[in-house]
């Protein structure tokens, strides 16, 4: 099973993302184990034009109180391998957030950039290879597409909480 981490931010940044993709979520990362993720999140809100893709400890740099939930998607072992190298190669690359597919999320006006993923466009890519989801475009999938998706796919929901 892979799993993964929807946040449910409050803070001014998470605000605006669930206000122009009208979700409920604000931020999708990649469950690596109960301890870490590996997501595309600023350590800090000065670094925003620099945002990477990096393993953190869970839960670091989120707001205290926020809610959370965690989806668990099965797949065989040999995709569960595939999927999580893809995400450790993303670490590896230090790829960059993509800004212009992230802000196209708030004009309409999209377009992909290759090897460059925002959150939930980042962790739908290994997906969409796995299962053959050709009709998905990953840089069009906002954090809510992104849990409507992992439903439609069998996923369930493990845990929700609060930070």
């Amino acid at each position: 099973m892979v799993r993964f981490l929807a946040y449910q931010g409050t803070d001014w940044i998470a605000r605006v993302i669930k206000y122009q993709t009208q979700s409920v979520y604000s931020h999708i990362a990649y469950l690596w184990n109960d301890r870490y993720v590996i997501e595309c999140w600023p350590e800090h809100w000065y670094q925003l034009l620099n945002v990477r893709w990096n393993k953190r400890p869970l839960f670091k740099g989120y707001k205290k109180g926020d809610k959370y939930e965690i989806w668990g998607l099965e797949v065989s072992e040999a995709h569960k391998t595939f999927i999580h190298n893809f995400f450790l190669g993303l670490v590896k690359t230090r790829a960059k957030f993509d800004y212009v597919a992230g802000f196209g999320l708030f004009t309409k006006w999209r377009k992909e950039k290759k090897g460059q993923y925002f959150c939930s466009e980042g962790c739908i890519a290994p997906l969409v290879k796995v299962f053959e989801w050709d009709h998905i475009a990953p840089w069009k999938v906002t954090p809510e597409a992104f849990v409507q998706i992992i439903q439609a796919a069998g996923g369930i929901l493990i845990k929700s909480g609060g930070v």
